[in-house]
């Protein structure tokens, strides 16, 4: 169970992480044309990685 609780925090931590380089990169030099556009699923995945990374927040914390 601690294991797939892990691999849960882990996966909402790439959502989370693959939300903001998009938003960052959008936000900076999106006007550059191979630059991933922000869409609406990219903020839907940025959202339920963020709820994800609160439901098992205590599984980021080192030395638990």
């Amino acid at each position: 169970m601690f294991l797939l609780l892990n691999i849960i925090s882990i996966i909402a931590t790439l959502i989370v992480i693959e939300g903001v380089i998009y938003f960052a990169l959008n936000s900076t030099i999106g006007r550059i044309s191979y630059v991933k556009k922000l869409e609406y699923k990219d903020i839907f995945f940025l959202c339920i990685g963020l709820i994800l990374i609160l439901f098992f927040f205590e599984f980021h914390l080192p030395y638990n």
